[in-house]
């Protein structure tokens, strides 16, 4: 029996890994997963799609990104999280790179994507996670709801090296807390 299911190729889906990805030119691909064993068919029953949630700011090269690397990993299969911005940066920082790395999260392939690209695509929460993004990012009408959740762009944090990644911690640590707090809800 065939399942079709909407997954990131690059990560597990309800914990299997995509079989056959039809299109390799979007972020979200359908899937296809070959069902034969009787326990898989007891796993299929009539589990709810993920709820989709997209995180905002401007560059897209930070905060937003680590916020979906982080909500894809604390959502355990029951969000599907992707990130865009207003204004994209077109690379991803590679201090918000290395934080994610210290805890597990490899962003070595993350791209900056521009929120044009999912204005026609069925989302469940749009998160803006700066000031500007709330400001200038397009109305979602899809979006079932939209939370703004601001945080300090480590970007702009000054000193050395080691400082800059400090800030960077701290960064992703409240982004962590608050995505745990959400999904710990009632909403989550």
């Amino acid at each position: 029996m065939t399942m079709l299911m909407y997954c990131n190729p690059n990560r597990l889906c309800n914990g299997k890994r995509p079989r056959h990805v039809v299109s390799a030119s979007q972020s979200w691909h359908t899937a296809e997963f070959l069902k034969t064993s009787d326990d898989n068919k007891a796993e299929q029953g009539d589990l709810p799609m993920p709820k989709r949630v997209l995180i905002l700011c401007t560059g897209n090269s930070c905060r937003s990104q680590m916020a979906e690397y982080l909500w894809n990993q604390l959502g355990e299969g029951e969000w599907i999280a992707e990130s865009a911005g207003s204004n994209p940066a077109g690379y991803v920082h590679p201090f918000a790179v290395a934080v994610m790395k210290e805890q597990g999260q490899d962003m070595g392939t993350a791209t900056s994507k521009h929120v044009d690209q999912f204005l026609s695509e069925p989302i469940d929460l749009v998160v803006t996670v700066c000031d500007a993004a709330q400001e200038s990012c397009p109305t979602l009408p899809q979006a079932a709801e939209s939370l703004h959740w601001p945080f300090f762009d480590p970007a702009e944090a000054t000193g050395n090296d080691e400082e800059k990644l400090e800030v960077f911690r701290q960064v992703r640590n409240e982004i962590r807390t608050r995505i745990e707090h959400f999904l710990d809800g009632p909403a989550g």
